[in-house]
This record gives C-alpha cells, structure tokens and sequence, in this order.
C-alpha cells in the first residue's frame, strides 16, 4: 500500500475536491494525470481514502463532504 503522501491519493482528492457531483471510480481513473497500473488499483486508493475520513461513498460514487477539505484542495 502506497503511503497517504503519494501524488496519486493527493490527485484524486484534487479531483473529487473540483466537481459537484459524486463521481464512479472509472471517471476518477480518466482524470487522473499519473494513472496507476491498473484501473482497480484507483479503487484501493478510494478505499483508504475513504478509511480515513477523506472522502465519502454510496453506490460506488465518491465525493468530498468537508467543504474546508475542498477548498484546502482547490
């Protein structure tokens, strides 16, 4: 497992922070600039994230809910 500090964790907080709408795992892959490997390897990354407190699910979408954590990454 890659540390929290990894540029991938810190680009898809960047690009949950930027939409309003909760976005599918597959569309966070797409955006991504420095893609992981494999597609499902963005899928680990959401869940650690999301074990932390970061970010937020339901039905596989993903959105930030603090809004100062959104603004931090803007």
């Amino acid at each position: 497992m890659a540390p929290y500090n990894s540029s991938i964790y810190t680009s898809i907080l960047k690009i949950l922070a930027r939409p309003e709408v909760p976005l599918r795992g597959s569309e966070i892959y797409e955006l991504l600039e420095e893609k992981p490997k494999r597609m499902h390897h963005v899928y680990k990354y959401l869940k650690n994230l999301e074990k932390a407190g970061f970010i937020k699910s339901t039905g596989r979408r993903y959105w930030i809910e603090d809004p100062l954590l959104k603004l931090a990454l803007l």
